[in-house]
C-alpha cells in the first residue's frame, strides 16, 4: 500500500511539472527549440497559463510593461518585490530565419545575437522607430549595455555571454509596487534569452542578489 502511495505521489510530481509548479506552454516549447532545460527557483512561484503562444506582462496599454510585447511566463519572488518575465528570442530566429534573411531591410543585421539588438533597441525606444538595428545603432547601444565575464554567464547559465541594461519604468508604478526594471540577455551559439526583472524601490537594491540566486532556473545544454 505504501509502495502504491508513493508510485502516485510521483505520478503527480510529474504531470504538475517540476518542483510542483507547471511551466508555461509557450515557455516549454521555446526553450525546447533551443536546447534549454528550465528549473523553476523555488523562490518563484510560475504564474498558471496555457497560452501556447506567450501573453502580455500587463493588460493596460499604457503600463511601460505592456510595451515589452509577448513574454513566455511570469514568475513572482515569495518576497513580492520582484517578478521576472521571459522572453525566448533564439525560438524565434529559429522559427522565421528564412523569412529574416530574405528581408535584410525589414530586420536588419541576421546574425544571430544581432536580431537580438533589435529588441534591445525597442526596449531603449533609440533611434529610429520601428526599424531594424542598423550597425552603428548597435555600436551606440553597446555603449548602455553592461557585459558581464564569460564565466559568470557560464556559472549562472551555461551561456557564452551575458549583459544587463536599464528599462524605463517612466516613473510608473505597476501592479502595485513594481517600479524599476533591467533586462538581461543570455545566450548560447546566437540563442537568446530576455530576463526581465521588475522590481519595487526596495527590490532594486538587490538586483544582484536576484540574479545570482536564479543561477540555474534556465540551462544552456551543451550539444
Amino acid at each position: 500500500m505504501k509502495y502504491r502511495y508513493t508510485i502516485i505521489i510521483c505520478f503527480i510530481s510529474i504531470i504538475t511539472g517540476v518542483n510542483g509548479q507547471s511551466i508555461p506552454p509557450s515557455l516549454e516549447e521555446n526553450l525546447k527549440m533551443i536546447n534549454v532545460e528550465f528549473t523553476p527557483n523555488q523562490q518563484y512561484t510560475v504564474t498558471p497559463s496555457d497560452s501556447k503562444f506567450g501573453t502580455y506582462a500587463c493588460d493596460d496599454k499604457n503600463c511601460p510593461l505592456w510595451k515589452l510585447t509577448i513574454i513566455h511566463a511570469e514568475l513572482i519572488h515569495s518576497d513580492g518585490q520582484c517578478r521576472v518575465y521571459p522572453y525566448v528570442a533564439g525560438s524565434a530566429v529559429l522559427k522565421y530565419g528564412k523569412v529574416i534573411q530574405d528581408n535584410p531591410d525589414l530586420f536588419g543585421a541576421t546574425e544571430p545575437m544581432n536580431m537580438s539588438y533589435n529588441r534591445i533597441k525597442s526596449n531603449f525606444k533609440y533611434g529610429k522607430l520601428l526599424s531594424a538595428a542598423s550597425e552603428q545603432d548597435i555600436e551606440d547601444l553597446k555603449m548602455m549595455l553592461h557585459y558581464y565575464p564569460r564565466e559568470e554567464a557560464r556559472s549562472l547559465f551555461n551561456a557564452d555571454y551575458m549583459l544587463s541594461y536599464p528599462y524605463n519604468m517612466a516613473g510608473m508604478v505597476c501592479k502595485e509596487n513594481l517600479t524599476r526594471a533591467r533586462g538581461v540577455v543570455i545566450g548560447k551559439d546566437g540563442m537568446d534569452i530576455f530576463l526581465y526583472f521588475i522590481m519595487s524601490d526596495t527590490g532594486i537594491k538587490d538586483f544582484d542578489k536576484y540574479l545570482t540566486d536564479f543561477k540555474g532556473t534556465f540551462w544552456f545544454k551543451d550539444k
